[in-house]
């Protein structure tokens, strides 16, 4: 990840993308809003990115974050999005931007800010995706075409060996927060269906060499 020399305008990350870790360079920028360099605007976004000093003593930022691939399936061990159908369509990762953990009042929604502010041990990053295809949903009762869904498994059981003997069931607490052209669906049926605004845990199994069940789904809404 890289800043621009304004910083102000800009925020341009470097991708990385191979087998083992994304080393593969690529560059894009986000736009950011001016704002006077170490001022921090209540309501509005900020972005704070780690930053390393170096053995000469200049600020550095990382040259990229080692991230565990899930077995043999070449899946990157963090949590991803996708859509069920034969096989479980997933929309690959384009960058992953590592946040500073100070000043995450201005970084994260606050409600989220909220529930974890007191835990020391979190780590938050970005992750950007490619939008997933449309693709029918898997409920019979349902003829949505515009779900996707969020996918926990290689996360929740990263450095497990995937075969079809393992058999493997967490719950993990996740949501949506300030959601942005994507809204609820299936709240209504148990365990299903992402919260927004909102931890709530889902189930989350591995079973047969299956990622199961589809019930961290959203709907795309533009």
């Amino acid at each position: 990840l890289a800043l621009d020399s304004s910083f102000n305008n800009l925020v341009k990350a470097t991708v990385h993308s191979s087998n083992s870790r994304m080393n593969t360079k690529g560059v894009f920028a986000l736009p950011k809003q001016i704002v006077t360099k170490g001022v921090w605007v209540s309501d509005s976004f900020q972005l704070s990115v780690k930053q390393y000093v170096s053995s000469d003593g200049i600020f550095q930022l990382s040259e990229g974050l080692d991230i565990p691939c899930f077995d043999i399936l070449g899946l990157y061990s963090i949590p991803l999005i996708g859509v069920y159908g034969q096989d479980y369509t997933v929309a690959g990762p384009l960058a992953i931007i590592e946040l500073d953990t100070d000043h995450l009042e201005y970084q994260l929604p606050a409600n989220l800010y909220k529930l974890i502010e007191s835990d020391d041990d979190a780590e938050f990053y970005i992750e950007i995706h490619n939008q997933p295809p449309r693709s029918p949903c898997q409920k019979f009762i349902c003829e949505n075409d515009d779900e996707a869904n969020l996918m926990y498994h290689t996360w929740a059981f990263n450095g497990t060996q995937f075969h079809p003997d393992f058999v493997g069931t967490k719950q993990v607490l996740m949501g949506i927060f300030e959601a942005n052209g994507i809204k609820p669906v299936h709240l209504n049926l148990k365990d299903s269906g992402i919260a927004f605004d909102k931890l709530d845990a889902r189930t989350v199994t591995i079973h047969d060499c299956r990622f199961s069940p589809e019930n961290a789904m959203f709907q795309v809404s533009i």
